[in-house]
């Protein structure tokens, strides 16, 4: 079956840190789930499927109700973790929902939520 691993979360406040971020595989993550409206959400997850294939995942923004504000863009080199960046300065305070699927070519799929707050 289809499914992620535990999705990397990261706190990013500089263009220099995220390019940082990015070159580190083994950063560490952060535990919070509530940020400031100045940073930036850098997320990792790694999406398996059966036979060792690394599936193409997808990502959408979702208000606390569920309802989708808008695709996220994914990056992801062939074999590799999805990285979905988010800026959240266009974002209200409120909470949110980060929404991951994979799908396989033969039709199974995966999903996984990542919630999170924006405070004032």
């Amino acid at each position: 079956t289809m499914s992620f691993g535990t999705p990397k979360v990261f706190r990013v406040r500089t263009i220099p840190e995220l390019n940082a971020l990015k070159a580190n595989p083994d950063a560490i993550p952060t535990t919070e789930r509530e940020f400031s409206r100045t940073d930036r959400l850098f997320v990792r997850a790694d999406a398996y499927a059966p036979g060792g294939i690394t599936p193409p995942v997808t990502a959408r923004l979702l208000n606390r109700g569920g309802q989708q504000m808008s695709e996220l863009k994914v990056q992801q080199a062939p074999g590799r973790a999805a990285e979905i960046e988010l800026p959240l300065s266009p974002l209200a305070a409120g909470e949110y929902l980060i929404e991951l699927n994979a799908r396989s070519e033969g039709g199974s799929t995966a999903q996984e939520l990542i919630a999170f707050r924006v405070g004032r």
